[in-house]
């Protein structure tokens, strides 16, 4: 058995079908490669004309920045200057650590007593505390408020009247004041 084979198409005709095929190879590479295109430019186009729009809108809100400190705005003075209060209290390090704080707080927190929220203030190097959260009643919220009254290193807690409104389930937020650390 012989393991050549014959083509019954003249010559001409076999340039002819290899031509074509090549032909048809590019046309289907050149359309795969149109609708690539296509798919990226309806897809990254609205994206970067977004990103270009944010960069102005910043640009615009930094220019305004800019001038309310040039121009000494108040606003604009009362935040800067908390900025540098905030910033010289935790450079001269007679502050507690804030994580010790609430650890703290969170210990002494009695049954009945659920905290959603504390915040560390540093006003005039001060320390404070701010606590929002809710007591079963208001016998359970003085208890809790007391306990800041005898523990180190808090100077006492103050509690808004209008936190007793309620007899059961009172929302509250307490202020708690840090001694400030003697070197």
């Amino acid at each position: 058995m012989n393991d050549s084979y014959y083509n019954l198409l003249p010559e001409a005709g076999q340039k002819r079908l290899a031509s074509d095929y090549k032909k048809r190879v590019f046309a289907v590479s050149a359309l795969a490669l149109s609708f690539v295109v296509f798919m990226m430019s309806s897809l990254l186009l609205p994206t970067l004309y977004l990103a270009k729009e944010k960069l102005n809108l910043l640009g615009t809100e930094l220019a305004t920045a800019k001038k309310g400190v040039l121009s000494g705005s108040s606003e604009t003075i009362a935040k800067a200057e908390v900025a540098n209060e905030a910033a010289r209290a935790l450079s001269t390090g007679n502050l507690e650590k804030p994580s010790q704080l609430m650890k703290i707080v969170v210990s002494k927190r009695p049954p009945g007593v659920s905290i959603t929220s504390i915040t560390v203030l540093v006003r005039d190097g001060v320390q404070s505390l701010s606590v929002v959260g809710i007591a079963a009643d208001r016998e359970t919220l003085l208890s809790f408020r007391r306990e800041f009254d005898r523990t180190p290193p808090f100077a006492g807690a103050e509690i808004p009247v209008d936190s007793f409104a309620k007899a059961k389930n009172l929302s509250f937020s307490m202020n708690i004041k840090v001694s400030p650390i003697t070197p």
